[in-house]
């Protein structure tokens, strides 16, 4: 029921100087019961504000109940209950009779074990949603990190070789569709930037020859340009050229002299070299200033670059390499794709366009079929370890890229080695190329002093941990072990004795591999177990010496193994562990001392 303010009542005016209501008229009531009923015989003096400022003794109201959605037993109980007095329970009646219930219980389980559960402090021993996450970090410590296996390659089935390795049953990739170029209507593009410095151009026959002497390299092809002996020869803009001088090149090596004139005339090239002679920056150099002088990109458009490598290792080793040079030049984006992680962040970079892109062949045929990226653009193609490429079985995949891209494009083929299988892909997609031979084809870099010991199988781990702490003295030591299992056990006895060591190889999520070869590029590890895993495309300058725990399986894989170190001009040493069960393996070691003419032998 309302009530209507009553028509006369006093008004006073307190210390503060607002204007109170003394009191109210006797009939009306000022609280109520629970019940709702009036209490009109206990009338209740408004008190002034002078009292209310005065006393602060006067009890709080009584609180309301708060909501507990994880107790709610209570409301549940007040909701049976209903609303009249003379419903309810009484407080002591209930609080007496639970006691009671409890009693009982009590009195039936005496002498009985007891196996109630302590009580939790939940405020207390519960664990926060920190504390969870850290509990779930710990058990799945690949969460959250870029390089993990993606679904795709979660279900791929894994088999071990004769070597106890594991190996991936790849998927089948299907390759890019045949696509009609003749229907095509491309742009023109410029390739051929090349003009040869006048000391090059008035140098004569017999000049040139002894200069190719000196440098150890054969040029076959029809016409090819000259070599050059400086880079104030190759014509570069000076935004490179510093970029060049910060790393740390002082002059060309062999290959680069060769191979750059050629590539910056538009010509494709075949340039095999030993590892470490630097061909990588042969044909990056080139690649950065051939798509400097291109037409900007838009929105959409595919790369104008494109550099192919077989393993996620070498992508990643050439993708920093690119970016390295490439830095004083804003115009110029630099994009990665290959399997093991996650496609969508891919894809966005490469919708967003990319001037320079290096992939694996399976996940670049992956984006182009979901429509991420596209090859319209793209003038010039690198194949770095391209025998590697074929024989990891891309050559289906490589054949589509290449014949995917226009037809006057500019193609390189760069490799360590020079297979059958490489000639027969090259006289097919390379338009008159000019090829360059460092060396022997498959010779050892000479800057490496190649030494062999035999040893017992159960020697070599204490000749291993007798010698570590010298060989680390010396620079970083990375050791080849053909097991994947043995590659475990020699890195875990290591480390029981002390050393700061780290372990790679084909079980290990990319994730974790990228950490462990960080760490050591950062010198974090002074010793690197790995099986051959790690063979290609690891280029890390402070390596200085390379052991063969286990001979190599093949010439090619240990011309690889061994030119890990001595890169760059530097030098190094390799050393092979044999024992008397390797002598089928023996030749290979030999085979590849003798083209570099340094032999050191010891037998224990």
């Amino acid at each position: 029921m309302a009530y209507r303010p009553p028509a006369k009542y006093s008004v006073s005016t307190n210390r503060q100087g607002y204007k109170t209501l003394e009191e109210l008229p006797e009939g009306i009531p000022t609280w109520t019961t629970n019940s709702g009923k009036s209490n009109s015989n206990k009338r209740r003096r408004m008190a002034d504000e002078d009292s209310y400022f005065d006393d602060d003794d006067d009890p709080p109201p009584p609180s309301r109940s708060t909501y507990d959605p994880f107790n709610p037993t209570e409301e549940q109980n007040q909701a049976k209950a209903g609303g009249d007095d003379e419903d309810e329970i009484d407080p002591l009646d209930a609080f007496m009779a639970v006691n009671n219930a409890k009693a009982a219980i009590d009195k039936k389980n005496v002498g009985k074990s007891n196996s109630k559960q302590k009580a939790l402090r939940q405020d207390i021993e519960k664990k926060d949603s920190e504390e969870q996450f850290y509990d779930y970090i710990k058990a799945n410590p690949n969460a959250g990190k870029a390089f993990t296996h993606t679904e795709e390659e979660a279900g791929e089935e894994i088999t071990y070789d004769e070597y106890g390795n594991a190996t991936k049953v790849k998927k089948e990739i299907d390759p890019l569709p045949a696509i009609s170029h003749s229907e095509i209507e491309y742009p023109s593009f410029q390739k051929n930037f090349y003009k040869p410095h006048e000391d090059i151009r008035n140098a004569s026959k017999n000049q040139i020859n002894k200069l190719l002497a000196e440098l150890g390299i054969r040029i076959a092809g029809y016409q090819p340009e000259k070599p050059v002996s400086s880079f104030g020869h190759m014509g570069f803009p000076d935004r490179l050229l510093e970029r060049i001088r910060k790393v740390g090149f002082l002059d060309p090596t062999p290959i680069q002299s060769t191979a750059i004139p050629q590539i910056l005339a538009g010509r494709d090239v075949i340039g095999i070299a030993q590892t470490g002679s630097g061909k990588t920056a042969g044909f990056v150099w080139p690649i950065i200033y051939h798509v400097t002088k291109q037409r900007p990109l838009k929105y959409g458009d595919g790369p104008m670059a494109l550099i192919m490598a077989p393993t996620r290792e070498l992508c990643q080793q050439l993708y920093a390499e690119v970016r390295k040079f490439a830095k004083n030049y804003d115009s110029i984006r630099v994009g990665i794709c290959f399997g093991g992680v996650n496609m969508y962040e891919q894809g966005k970079e490469l919708k967003m366009g990319v001037e320079i892109l290096v992939a694996t062949p399976g996940r670049l045929i992956d984006h182009v079929k979901k429509g991420n990226t596209e090859l319209s653009k793209c003038t010039i193609i690198c194949l770095d370890e391209a025998d590697r490429m074929l024989e990891l079985g891309f050559e289906p995949q490589v054949r589509s890229i290449c014949n995917h891209v226009r037809p006057d494009k500019q193609c390189l083929f760069f490799s360590a080695t020079f297979k059958k299988v490489i000639e027969r892909l090259a006289t097919e997609v390379l338009n008159d190329p000019v090829k360059l031979t460092q060396g022997q084809i498959g010779q050892v870099n000479e800057n490496v002093t190649q030494n062999f010991k035999i040893l017992g199988q159960d020697q070599k781990l204490q000749w291993l941990l007798g010698n570590i702490v010298q060989l680390n003295s010396v620079g970083s030591l990375l050791v080849f072990v053909t097991r994947k299992a043995d590659c475990v056990t020699v890195h875990e006895e290591l480390k029981k004795s002390g050393f700061k060591t780290g372990v790679i190889h084909g079980d290990m999520h990319q994730a974790e591999r990228n950490d462990v070869i960080k760490a050591f590029k950062r010198q974090q590890l002074a010793t690197l177990i790995a099986t051959d895993v790690a063979a290609r495309g690891l280029d890390i300058s402070h390596i200085k010496t390379v052991i063969n725990y286990d001979p190599a399986r093949n010439y090619d894989t240990h011309v690889h193994r061994v030119g890990r170190t001595a890169r760059a001009g530097n030098t190094g040493t390799a050393i092979s562990l044999l024992t008397p069960q390797d002598s089928e393996y023996a030749g290979i070691v030999l085979r590849s001392i003798e083209t570099t003419k340094q032999v050191k032998f010891s037998m224990k």
